[in-house]
């Protein structure tokens, strides 16, 4: 399965990107990282209400289709790469979620608990102006991501 991922990091073909690298980087600063309260929420809601789907802290971060791909690195990694991915494993879990509704978002009443649920239910969708039949849609899976290709530098 051909996937899309954006970084920050300069990556080169046949790299491998761990699960969990994420969820490192947010334990290790700890609750001074600007993520920390929501992935936190995000965590708990999984456990308790979804504990079959893959864990943020523990996974990897894709996009499935080249126009919500070239979307996200438009409006979130302007400044990074985008690559074209495949997984390793050979059946990873898989959620499929909104990128937007990771937290609170202006002119929505949910609160951050409620957007929790949404955001693993996949039941709250959320369009970017110029962009409405482009779904904010990230897959997050179990499964390390092996570069394939550099499509934007």
């Amino acid at each position: 399965m051909i996937l899309y991922h954006c970084s920050h990091n300069k990556m080169v073909v046949g790299e491998i990107i761990p699960i969990g690298k994420w969820g490192k980087g947010l334990i290790e600063i700890g609750p001074k990282h600007h993520c920390w309260d929501r992935e936190m929420i995000l965590e708990f809601i999984r456990l308790i209400e979804f504990p079959d789907k893959p864990s943020r802290l523990n996974a990897t971060f894709a996009l499935d289709n080249i126009e919500t791909a070239k979307l996200y690195f438009n409006h979130h990694c302007k400044d990074g790469y985008l690559y074209q991915v495949e997984f390793l494993d050979s059946n990873p879990k898989i959620h499929k979620g909104d990128f937007n509704a990771v937290q609170p978002l202006p002119n929505v009443q949910e609160n951050m608990i409620c957007m929790a649920k949404k955001y693993w239910e996949y039941s709250f969708k959320t369009n970017i102006d110029g962009f409405n039949n482009v779904e904010c849609s990230e897959l997050v899976i179990n499964s390390p991501l092996k570069i394939l290709k550099q499509l934007v530098d």
